[in-house]
């Protein structure tokens, strides 16, 4: 990880206010590097989404259980999802084996008869494993997705 200026065109004390500095992977720093939307594309709705601000990524992107890859909502997340190259075959891949975590976890039960102490010792390996991942993007309002989010209450209470 790399701190990345939010808003590469602030200057002074204002570049390197906490609410400007953001962790970002080396690949999406170098994606970024100094880019921000034109006037054109603010008046269009295009910009980065600021993670010190907001929370709600749901709104503007989601993921596409089928191929893994993160869906734009709206101009600001499409404009995110490209500057940040957030489908890049890597980030893919996470999300992909996330949700193979999440699937072997959920099915873990009916598919182990050993001991509940190996059983046990296998969902905290995967939920250690998955926690290492990209964490997931929830989906817009009404439309659920099959075993690509992360109920943690949930996977806890089917563990014990």
């Amino acid at each position: 990880m790399e701190i990345d200026h939010f808003d590469p065109t602030l200057t002074g004390a204002a570049r390197n206010a906490y609410s400007n500095l953001m962790l970002a992977t080396r690949h999406c720093n170098n994606m970024k590097r100094d880019g921000w939307p034109t006037p054109a594309q603010i008046r269009m709705g295009y910009r980065l989404l600021n993670p010190t601000k907001e929370m709600d990524y749901e709104v503007h992107m989601f993921e596409d259980p089928r191929t893994n890859e993160l869906v734009s909502a709206t101009p600001a997340g499409q404009y995110h999802i490209d500057m940040l190259d957030l489908n890049h075959e890597t980030f893919i891949w996470e999300r992909r084996k996330r949700a193979q975590y999440i699937q072997l976890m959920n099915r873990a039960p009916a598919l182990l008869a050993g001991t509940f102490e190996q059983l046990h010792d296998l969902m905290t390996f995967v939920r250690e494993q998955v926690e290492l991942l990209i964490p997931p993007i929830s989906a817009p309002p009404g439309n659920e997705r099959m075993g690509s989010s992360l109920n943690s209450e949930r996977l806890r209470e089917q563990a014990i």
